[in-house]
C-alpha cells in the first residue's frame, strides 16, 4: 500500500507541475508496457524434466518521467521511475536523475544515468528489455556520475561514475574474511563520431579495488579494466547496431564464471585476471530486428595452477517484429539463449522464448 502511495503522489506531483509550471517547460511522458511470454527449458537449466512454462506476464518495467527545460534551453532536470507490477513484487525504483547545464558545444551533467560504456546496444524485448545482456551484450547498472561532454559531430565523453561495489568476501561457513573498498570512483571516457548515418563509439572504463583480508589485514589491489568498440547505423529503412568490448576483471553485470570478482589464494597473497571479450550484433529492415550474440571467458594460471578447467561462454540470438496500432506498438520476438558451458565444461542447457511485448509511450 504505501508503494502504491508513493506512485499516486509522484503522479500527482508531476500531474501538477505539468499544469502550472507550463512556462518553466516542465513536461510528463513514460511508457506503459506489458509482456506476455512462454519459454522452453531444457533440463540443463531447470534441473528437471524439459518443458514448456509461462515465463512473464507483467507490465514489463513501465516507465513515468518528468523533463524540465530552461527557456534558454541551457539548464536541464529530469527525473524517471520504474514501474513493476503485482508478479514483480510491485517495486518502484529510480532509472534517471540527473540535472546539466549546457554551453555552446559542451555540458556537464551531474546525477544517476546510463554508463558512457552503454551508449548502443542491441534491441531485444522480452524478459524486461533485458536484450542480450549475459549472451554478448556488456551492461553496466545505471549510476551516479558527473559527465563532461564536448563537441557536436564528434563528441568527447569523460564521466567520474560510482563504481562496483563488491563488499564483503564471506567463506562456506558464512565468515568475513575481506572486506573491499575503494578510494577513488570510477573513470570512463568515449568519443561518438558521426559520419551521417553511421555512429563509431570508442569507449574505455577503469576503476581500483582494494581487499583489506580479515587473517592479515593486508591489503590487496585489483584493476579493472574494459574498453569496447560500438558502431551503430541508421538508413531508414534498414539499419545495424554491432560492437565488443574486452575486460580484465570486468565490472559488467554478468560476467561469464562463478563470481565476479577477481579469484585469489587461500592467503589472498595473489589472484589470477579474470579476461572476458563479448561480441553483438543487429540488422534492422523495416519493422524486422534479427540480432545475436556471444561471450568467453578464461583465467589466467594462478602460482602455476589452472584455475578453470573450461573457458566458460554463452551466446544468444533473437528475431522481432514491430507492429504499430495507432499510438500502441505491438512486439511480437523469439529469443534463444544457450546458457554455454561452465568452469568445468558441464553443459548448462538452452532456453526457447517466444511471446509479444507490447507498449504505449506518451
Amino acid at each position: 500500500m504505501k508503494k502504491l502511495l508513493i506512485v499516486a503522489l509522484a503522479l500527482s506531483l508531476a500531474l501538477g507541475f505539468a499544469m502550472t509550471a507550463a512556462a518553466a517547460n516542465v513536461k510528463v511522458g513514460g511508457s506503459l508496457r506489458t509482456e506476455i511470454a512462454w519459454a522452453y527449458q531444457s533440463e540443463e537449466v531447470t534441473g528437471l524434466d524439459s518443458r514448456v512454462k509461462l515465463d512473464a506476464f507483467n507490465i514489463s518495467t513501465s516507465r513515468l518521467h518528468v523533463t524540465y527545460l530552461s527557456d534558454d534551453k541551457k539548464f536541464k532536470g529530469y527525473a524517471e521511475l520504474r514501474l513493476r507490477s503485482r508478479t514483480q513484487g510491485l517495486n518502484i525504483d529510480v532509472r534517471h536523475a540527473y540535472f546539466s547545464y549546457a554551453w555552446g558545444d559542451g555540458s556537464l551533467l551531474f546525477g544517476q544515468y546510463s554508463s558512457l560504456s552503454n551508449q548502443y546496444g542491441p534491441a531485444a524485448w522480452l524478459r524486461g528489455t533485458t536484450s542480450l545482456i549475459g549472451f554478448g551484450w556488456g551492461w553496466w547498472e545505471r549510476t551516479e556520475q558527473i559527465r563532461f561532454m564536448w563537441g557536436q559531430k564528434f563528441k568527447l565523453k569523460f564521466a567520474i561514475e560510482s563504481p562496483f561495489k563488491r563488499g564483503d568476501f564471506v567463506d562456506g561457513t558464512g565468515a568475513v574474511t575481506g572486506q573491499t573498498y575503494q578510494y577513488f570512483p570510477a573513470f570512463a571516457a568515449a568519443l561518438d563520431m558521426s559520419f551521417g548515418n553511421v555512429n563509431v563509439y570508442p569507449w574505455i572504463r577503469w576503476e581500483w579495488e582494494r581487499l583489506e583480508v580479515v587473517s592479515n589485514s593486508n591489503d590487496v589491489n585489483w584493476h579493472s579494466l574494459d574498453f569496447g568498440l560500438e558502431f551503430n547505423g541508421d538508413f531508414g529503412l534498414v539499419g545495424f547496431t554491432f560492437g565488443g568490448n574486452y575486460g580484465i576483471n570486468t565490472t559488467t553485470s554478468t560476467p561469464n564464471g562463478p563470481s565476479s570478482s577477481p579469484i585469489f589464494d587461500a592467503n589472498f597473497s595473489s589472484r589470477s585476471d579474470h579476461k572476458q571479450y563479448m561480441v553483438f550484433g543487429e540488422l534492422r529492415v523495416g519493422g524486422l530486428s534479427l540480432g545475436g550474440g556471444y561471450q568467453k571467458a578464461s583465467h589466467d594460471n594462478l602460482n602455476g595452477v589452472t584455475v578453470w578447467a573450461n573457458d566458460p561462454w554463452t551466446a544468444g540470438a533473437y528475431a522481432n517484429y514491430k507492429v504499430p496500432f495507432g499510438k500502441i506498438t505491438f512486439i511480437p520476438e523469439v529469443d534463444w539463449f544457450n546458457h554455454g558451458e561452465d568452469i568445468n565444461g558441464v553443459d548448462q542447457g538452452n532456453e526457447i522464448v517466444f511471446g509479444l511485448f507490447a507498449m504505449l509511450n506518451f
